[in-house]
């Protein structure tokens, strides 16, 4: 059985991190896979070595996960200031520290266990750096497993200074030339690397997230047996450019118009002070039921009980190659999506291909109120919402099938390797 380096920050990550569905999936394909993480608390103090229930081979290092400059949060009373020195002293960001114990664990690793392929996967992107190191200094074959966009996402990235941003960007240049393959989570992000930046379209493998098809619900829920007819929503509901007020504006206006459907909307998530005063100042609170923050299982059981399911996504140049977690966990759920998103970019045509839903832009809000009327009065009617979506191309989406073409890809990339040591040339994209 070959043996896989899967290094990332956080594992298994809350809500059931990707990296965490395709470790348990792997030994089944013939691959041994051994995380190497951040030691998280005083539970991993035992040892370095962890099981992930009893699966999964776990190696936990040493990481600075508080800032030395947070003091400035708490004498100045502003997170802001604190955040501006960690991008001045951290490049390219505060898990850089991570480094020096990552790069020693990881070696010893590669050297005793005889690793055949490294993935990292990020965030953060600093991470990548530690596959940039351990492939130049063992030889080993390295996959970099993007999650999102590194400098390219404006709303995340902001560089203090000239000079940092030209060192960051150097550094992603780095990682996109030396890795053997590049795995982008959505076909738009996949267009912007061979657009902007010139990546062989044969070095990039899309690997979107996914949903797990063993994850079921069980039990009542607490929308069971309600005469209201329910929206669902999972996450944080009023992330900064999410359109959560254009829709909440609209469904006040929808339930204040005769004959005053009977609606709720179920929020499972973080939920701020802003958006709290927001509902109760247009008097919707008795439509709002926020359930706040569920463990995973018990918020997916209660959400996917809901008639339909909302979607929120904030529109800018970059977002039409976003996608949500959220909406592979909504395909699971088979329940009619109503993504409030632009159209024409990534979670519209995942809606699309599935048949799973419609998408309509935050600015047409006549349009959101039409389509809400229209699904209560369905609702009323027939007692649950049309649905008809494409199994196939959800199936896509399953954990199981991306696995299989994670195992694909490494495949290939280890193939490669073998091609050019007989032939003496140097590694080149695989195809």
């Amino acid at each position: 059985m070959r043996r896989v380096l899967m290094v990332t920050h956080d594992f298994p990550g809350s809500g059931g991190l990707r990296l965490d569905k395709f470790a348990r999936r792997l030994p089944g394909l013939g691959y041994e896979p051994i995380i190497l993480t951040v030691r998280t608390g005083a539970g991993d103090a035992n040892g370095p070595a962890s099981r992930s229930g009893d699966r999964v081979r776990t190696e936990r290092t040493l990481c600075l996960r508080k800032s030395p400059f947070r003091i400035f949060s708490k004498f100045f009373h502003s997170w802001h200031l604190t955040t501006y020195f960690e991008s001045l002293f951290f490049i390219p960001d505060l898990y850089v520290t991570w480094l020096p114990t990552a790069l020693a664990r990881g070696y010893r690793l590669i050297r005793e266990e005889k690793i055949d392929i490294i993935l990292t996967s990020s965030p953060p992107e600093s991470l990548h750096l530690i596959g940039l190191v351990l492939a130049r200094l063992t030889g080993a074959r390295w996959i970099a497993d993007f999650q999102d966009l590194w400098t390219t996402k404006k709303v995340a990235y902001r560089p203090p200074t000239a000079l940092h941003d030209r060192i960051v960007k150097r550094l992603e240049r780095a990682v996109y030339d030396r890795c053997d393959h590049i795995i982008a989570n959505t076909r738009g992000n996949e267009r912007f690397y061979k657009e902007l930046f010139g990546i062989d379209g044969r070095k990039i493998t899309v690997i979107p997230n996914g949903y797990d098809g063993t994850e079921k619900r069980n039990g009542p829920s607490r929308t069971a047996g309600r005469s209201d007819f329910t929206i669902g929503y999972m996450g944080y509901f009023d992330k900064k450019g999410f359109p959560w007020q254009d829709f909440l504006l609209s469904l006040k206006k929808l339930v204040s118009s005769p004959p005053y459907p009977r609606i709720k909307l179920h929020i499972c998530g973080y939920m701020s002070m802003e958006a709290k005063k927001f509902i109760q100042d247009r008097g919707i609170s008795a439509h709002i039921v926020h359930h706040g923050d569920l463990p995973h299982a018990e918020a997916f059981d209660l959400i996917g009980r809901c008639d339909l399911l909302l979607l929120l996504m904030f529109e800018t140049p970059y977002s039409r190659a976003i996608v949500p977690h959220k909406l592979y966990y909504y395909l699971a759920m088979s329940k009619p999506v109503l993504a409030i998103a632009e159209k024409g970019g990534e979670v519209d045509d995942i809606i699309g291909r599935t048949g799973t839903g419609t998408t309509i832009p935050a600015s047409d809000r006549g349009e959101i109120e039409r389509f809400l009327s229209d699904r209560y009065m369905e609702w009323q009617a027939r007692g649950a919402l049309f649905y008809a979506p494409d199994p196939a191309e959800i199936e896509v989406y399953e954990y199981g099938n991306l696995t299989l073409t994670l195992k694909e890809t490494m495949e290939r990339v280890l193939s490669a390797d073998r091609r050019d040591a007989c032939s003496g040339a140097p590694p080149g994209p695989v195809s």
